[in-house]
């Protein structure tokens, strides 16, 4: 089981926080797949990606709330992901907000992304 503590941004005023349960890592990129607009385009699903240098600045590790990210276009507000925790109490993602500042990823997380970045670029429907 996983915990993902999110939060649901509209604007500086409106946002709330939430938590999401989940079996496994797949499952929450499928919430966060299905929450996104049904044409997926222009990034509005977001996995960062944990080959590039870009979340570091020199060799520490800076993840924002941006990093695993949905933008539904229903009005709803943009989902953002702060920390994944594992069943144990273990954190395997967070961008800092709940951790003093400090961002983390392990690598179940950098291969879940590489996963999910793939499944984003390359929608299939399952039509029965």
């Amino acid at each position: 089981m996983y915990k993902v503590y999110y939060e649901i941004y509209k604007n500086d005023y409106n946002r709330t926080e939430g938590i999401e349960k989940h079996w496994s890592l797949m499952s929450v990129a499928d919430w966060l797949i299905n929450n996104a607009s049904k044409n997926y385009e222009n990034g509005e699903v977001f996995f960062v990606d944990p080959d590039s240098r870009l979340p570091y600045i020199g060799d520490k590790l800076r993840l924002c709330s941006s990093c695993i990210s949905s933008n539904p276009r229903n009005g709803t507000g943009e989902i953002w992901v702060h920390m994944i925790r594992r069943d144990d109490g273990g954190i395997i993602y967070s961008d800092g907000k709940y951790t003093n500042g400090i961002s983390h990823w392990n690598d179940e997380v950098k291969e879940w992304l590489r996963e999910s970045r793939k499944r984003a670029e390359n929608r299939s429907f399952n039509f029965v």
